[in-house]
């Protein structure tokens, strides 16, 4: 599918393939969830308790202090859900930059690894891509080895984002002791 543009200033047709548009959209929803996504899941939160649906944000804040404060989910392990990890828009990210996974070495999968990332960014797009997302194959390539992208621990009070954070295997960084 290509989607020809067309305005009366412009002599040139400008061409966008569905792939470069699927890409950049998929890095726009990638910002999106660090700036934008967050206020508005706290502005609905906040509207809800507002509301005769007032219950259901109270029950979501009650989950999220019992698992903060017992079952520790955000700093022993996350909540993975490989379905999220595995969809395709992460691979439209991955292509959007290009960000490659390159192996040089064979890793037991009986050992703890930790993998540095440098420069890494604000949001990090590439070890998301890498360590948070199945985009780059990482599984595939270092079969046994589970990894984690740590964060900090701010990004892990929005309702909402801290779940989807959760789905995609992300821990605290305050975690490590």
């Amino acid at each position: 599918m290509i989607i020809k543009l067309k305005s009366p200033s412009v002599s040139n047709k400008l061409f966008i393939t569905r792939e470069c548009l699927l890409q950049t959209i998929s890095v726009l929803c990638y910002t999106l969830l660090f700036s934008l996504i967050p206020v508005i899941c706290l502005a609905v939160f906040i509207g809800l308790l507002m509301t005769r649906l007032a219950v259901l944000p109270l029950t979501y804040a009650g989950w999220i202090a019992y698992d903060v404060a017992v079952k520790k989910t955000s700093s022993c392990g996350g909540r993975r859900l490989e379905t999220v990890r595995r969809l395709s828009i992460w691979k439209y990210m991955r292509d959007f930059f290009p960000i490659k996974l390159h192996k040089t070495s064979d890793l037991p999968a009986d050992c703890n690894y930790v993998f540095g990332l440098h420069p890494h960014g604000i949001m990090s797009c590439a070890g998301f891509v890498n360590f948070a997302s199945e985009a780059t194959g990482f599984s595939k390539q270092f079969s046994g080895i589970c990894p984690h992208l740590l964060s900090l621990k701010q990004n892990f009070l929005c309702p909402f984002i801290r779940s989807f954070l959760l789905w995609m295997g992300e821990l605290q960084l305050t975690c490590c002791k």
